[in-house]
């Protein structure tokens, strides 16, 4: 990036984000810490890039904050690897060229990477050709060891979550390479897909050894609190992220402007004309009616489930206050990092900060309402049912 291209650093006030769960950063993260960056090293040392990454992106407590305290064990274990092995390959390989601009190449890479993580074969050490995709024999050992821990249904959620995430990660690359961008009613359904959210619910099923039956993933109203939850983990991500998605967008359009990087944010500015103090207040009150809803039909839904449904869906809402909290965690510098600052500027300087407080215990009274989007209409005529 060049001088004159640098865009000046921004600090942006977000109101607070409607969430009344709590959660509490897991008593074993030391052990959790160590315990992956040696299985990470076991496979090769980590270059300086990736050693940065997995420190900045603070990927372990990121899992101690969104897992239940009552993990414990090779679930617990696999959980917060998933997590970790995931973060670094949507950072270092789908999100950075050559592979984020092909979308040929990104397909092979997933397709590969998935066939590997599908197959009942034990990985074996000598595998590995010189046009493997990054991470493989990774991959190849974490589905072995949670396809040996999860029930076969659990196992089979998580790669289709994998799946999901990269086919949608996959589609948002697709806008972002063409120079265009989804409506809100488009990103509502994408954004559920294309970041790591589509993992969570099979990784909350083996970390507690949770047992839902196929039938009970089925039912439209767990179906409908999946979703729903890992839009607002989306959105909140989107939120948060911004000054540094703004710094890096500044950066791209003045090297090649068909590069756009997709999120709420921009997308609400574009639609409504605004600056940016009403678009992150539009911003949080879209997301807070999704929060709403996930309330309003566990609230629905829950007395009549069974225990197994109603410990998972108390778990997906404490893992939408984890998400937050790992955000805004000072272990965490992505969300703080931009990639310009002024001279003499402290680089972890936070690029953002909240109005009042981070969260809020009672939504707007609108945020009941829902919101006039087709693609996710289904989940509010629940309520009616």
């Amino acid at each position: 990036m060049t001088e004159q291209t640098a865009p000046a650093h921004i600090s942006l006030e977000i109101p607070p984000l409607y969430i009344p769960y709590t959660t509490a950063l897991h008593p074993d993260y030391d052990t959790l810490n160590k315990e992956a960056l040696a299985w990470l090293g076991a496979f090769g040392p980590l270059d300086k890039t990736q050693a940065s990454l997995f420190t900045d992106y603070n990927l372990v407590e990121l899992g101690c904050l969104t897992l239940p305290m009552s993990a414990r064990g090779e679930g617990l274990q696999l959980t917060v690897q998933t997590g970790v092995l995931g973060g670094l390959f949507d950072a270092l390989v789908l999100e950075k060229e050559p592979v984020d601009q092909d979308l040929g190449l990104m397909a092979d890479v997933i397709t590969r990477t998935l066939q590997v993580m599908d197959s009942p074969t034990p990985p074996q050490p000598t595998d590995g050709q010189p046009h493997d995709p990054p991470f493989l024999a990774l991959w190849a050992d974490l589905a072995h060891r949670v396809r040996a821990h999860a029930e076969p249904l659990v196992f089979h959620r998580w790669i289709d979550g994998h799946r999901t995430w990269w086919l949608g990660q996959l589609r948002q690359t697709a806008y972002t390479l063409s120079g265009s961008r989804p409506s809100l009613d488009e990103y509502a359904f994408l954004r559920i897909q294309s970041y790591g959210g589509p993992t969570i619910p099979p990784t909350l099923e083996f970390v507690r050894e949770v047992d839902l039956s196929a039938q009970q993933v089925a039912v439209p109203e767990l179906r409908a609190l999946n979703e729903a939850a890992m839009l607002v983990m989306g959105w909140d991500n989107d939120i948060i992220s911004y000054a540094r998605e703004y710094s890096l967008n500044e950066a791209w359009e003045a090297d090649n402007n068909r590069r756009h990087p997709i999120n709420l944010v921009y997308l609400v500015q574009r639609d409504h004309g605004c600056a940016l103090p009403e678009a992150f207040e539009h911003a949080v009150r879209l997301r807070d009616h999704v929060m709403c809803l996930f309330v309003q039909l566990s609230e629905r839904y829950l007395p009549t489930a069974d225990h197994d449904v109603r410990t998972y869906v108390a778990d997906l809402g404490g893992t939408i206050r984890g998400y937050v909290e790992a955000m805004l965690s000072p272990r965490t510098k992505r969300y703080r990092k931009t990639e310009t600052t002024r001279p003499g500027q402290d680089p972890d300087t936070p690029t953002f900060a909240f109005t009042h407080s981070i969260t809020s215990d009672e939504p707007e009274p609108c945020a009941r309402q829902p919101l006039p989007f087709s693609s996710i209409a289904w989940w509010w005529h629940l309520l009616d049912t």
